[in-house]
Parts: C-alpha cells; sequence; structure tokens
C-alpha cells in the first residue's frame, strides 16, 4: 500500500506530461496555432510554450483535485471516530465542517474544515485556528469554549465591584452582602459565584437568570464599549448573546461575541468566544451562527465532571 502511494504522484505528473505533450501536438500541428511562454526560466515559443501553459494549467488542478480529496479523507475519518464513540444521536456535520467532541462534559459541536486544529496550552483541551488570512490582516481569527460549573465559578471582589457599578448597584450593597469590602488587600479575594447571583439577579428571577445576567454585567464591566444583548437558542436550551467590539492600542477593534449557555440539570456553563478584525465581523457572525447551530448537549442528568476552576476548550479560524 505505502509503496502505490509513493508511486501514485510519478504516475500523475507522467500523466500530465503526456496530456500536455498531445494538446501541445494538437495547437500547434494540426490547429497551427502560435504562442509565446515567458518564465524565470525562459522563453519559450511555439509547440514548447502550448506544452508549459498545458502543464502548468494541469498541474494546477491536478493539486486542487488532490487537496480536496485528502481533506474529504479527513472529515470521513473524523466522522466514523466520533460514530464509535457515545454522542448524541442528532448530531449532524455539515458539509466543509469537521466534528469535535468533549466526552468529558458530553458536548460535541462542528468547526470549519478550513479552520486547523491547534497546539493547546494549560486547561485548553482544543483550539482551532484560522490557516490563512489576509495579506494585512494582523489578528487570526479564532473561537475558544470554557466550560465550568455555575456554583463553582469565582470572580475576584474587584470584579465584583466593577461589575455591580455597571448594573447600578452601590458598593456599599456589594460590601454589605458579602460582608467585606474592596482595599489593596482584598482586591483578588475570590468570591464564588453562588455568592454573587443574588446581587444580579432580577427580584424573583431563576438561577439562569441570575447567571446571565452576573455574565453581562462582568463583561460589560470590562469590555469598554456597549454590550449588545440577544437571547437565542442552543440544542434548544435559551441562551445568552453578547457582542462588542474590543478596542486595541494603535491597531482596529476586535469584533468580539459570547455565546453562553447554562444546562440546569449539570450546573454546568457553557462559554463560547468568538473573535475577528472589526472588519471581518460578518465573516465571523456567519462562522459563529454555523458553529453554534451544531453544538449538541446530552447527558444532561449526569453530574457535573468539572475542576474546581472549571474546564476549558478552544478554537480559532483558518
Amino acid at each position: 500500500m505505502q509503496e502505490r502511494n509513493q508511486l501514485s504522484p510519478m504516475l500523475a505528473v507522467a500523466g500530465i506530461v503526456v496530456l500536455s505533450l498531445l494538446i501541445a501536438a494538437v495547437l500547434f500541428g494540426v490547429l497551427h496555432s502560435t504562442g509565446a511562454f515567458h518564465s524565470s526560466y525562459g522563453d519559450f515559443g511555439g509547440a514548447a510554450a502550448g506544452f508549459f501553459v498545458s502543464f502548468l494549467l494541469l498541474k494546477n488542478w491536478y493539486d486542487k483535485l488532490s487537496k480536496s480529496g485528502e481533506l474529504s479523507d479527513e472529515i470521513a475519518r473524523l466522522r466514523a471516530e466520533l460514530a464509535k464513540s457515545d454522542g448524541p444521536s442528532n448530531f449532524v456535520v455539515p458539509p466543509s465542517f469537521l466534528p469535535f467532541k468533549d466526552s468529558a462534559h458530553s458536548m460535541a459541536l462542528c468547526y470549519p474544515a478550513d479552520w486547523v486544529k491547534e497546539p493547546v496550552e494549560l486547561q485548553v483541551t482544543a483550539c482551532f485556528a484560522e490557516k490563512d488570512s489576509r495579506e494585512d490582516d494582523d489578528f487570526r481569527g479564532n473561537f475558544n469554549v470554557t466550560v465550568a460549573s455555575a456554583g463553582k465559578r469565582t470572580l475576584s471582589l474587584r470584579e465584583v465591584v466593577a461589575a455591580a457599578k455597571q448594573s447600578g448597584i452601590a458598593p456599599e450593597d456589594v460590601y454589605r452582602e458579602l460582608g467585606v469590602q474592596l482595599s489593596d488587600k482584598t482586591a483578588d479575594l475570590q468570591i464564588p459565584a453562588d455568592r454573587i447571583f443574588p446581587l444580579f439577579g432580577a427580584k424573583g428571577g431563576d438561577r439562569r437568570t441570575q447567571i446571565y445576567n452576573m455574565n453581562q454585567q462582568s463583561i460589560q464591566s470590562w469590555a469598554g464599549n456597549p454590550v449588545r444583548r440577544d437571547i437565542e437558542v442552543v440544542d434548544g436550551l435559551e441562551a445568552l448573546s453578547l457582542e462588542f467590539l474590543a478596542p486595541r492600542e494603535q491597531r482596529d477593534a476586535l469584533s468580539v461575541f459570547f455565546v453562553i449557555v447554562y444546562v440546569e440539570e449539570t450546573d454546568l456553563v457553557f462559554t463560547f468566544t468568538f473573535l475577528d478584525n472589526e472588519a471581518d465581523r460578518d465573516t465571523l457572525d456567519l462562522v459563529r451562527r454555523r458553529v453554534i447551530s451544531t453544538v449538541r448537549i446530552w447527558n444532561r442528568q449526569s453530574p457535573p465532571v468539572v475542576g474546581k476552576s472549571g474546564k476549558v476548550l478552544a478554537a480559532s479560524a483558518r
């Protein structure tokens, strides 16, 4: 099998050479065409020009077909791999997308096939990044997914106070609720999310409302620009969608999307974050919509499997 794979490219090139010679013979021998071909290797005319032009065109066509075939093989391999493992029965991989599965948290999604899986560090378990960018593109589009237990998530006291101010809550009310005041010594004190929810939840609001409000106010506190809020549906679950522009020094702003999904049965919060240049906002939004439409979360009755600081997944456009 390996020997055949090694010979295939040689046979393909030989076939292209023969076909190029035939084309040149017909064009310049039978039809009496004329032509010239200029390259860094020299100038050619007549049948030689016809041969080189035909060869390059056919070779380029063959390379594109080979690349397409390799991509199809990769998609088929990943689909087969996913099919062998446990997963949601309604998980479908759209054309030109590849599957990704996080078995630990019973979550699967698809990412564009022209994005590349990247090496990851720390708590990031998967990362995908733009492979090709425009010449003047100084930021690679990307998306990541974080998974954390809603009750185990923490925020620093400084973040809590900043988020409270954004929502019109007086710092004194925060101090009274938490029993601690902001100072240089307490600024980085980590406050469990369960202690913070009552501050941001509307009166009588359920836990989902509290979680979404807290996340919005937390993001608003450091976004630096107005945050647009929408509600969308992710795999049948009501999700919070946030969008804003993140300024950068001496560079164009970044377009940022957050999609936050709370799973009540497991008390898990999935946060999908998409980033790219402001100029690529519409393309990023299209990728976001298509990726989110593929998300599947199953085993919703299972207990959460999350470390103390949560589990992180990630991805970036190719």
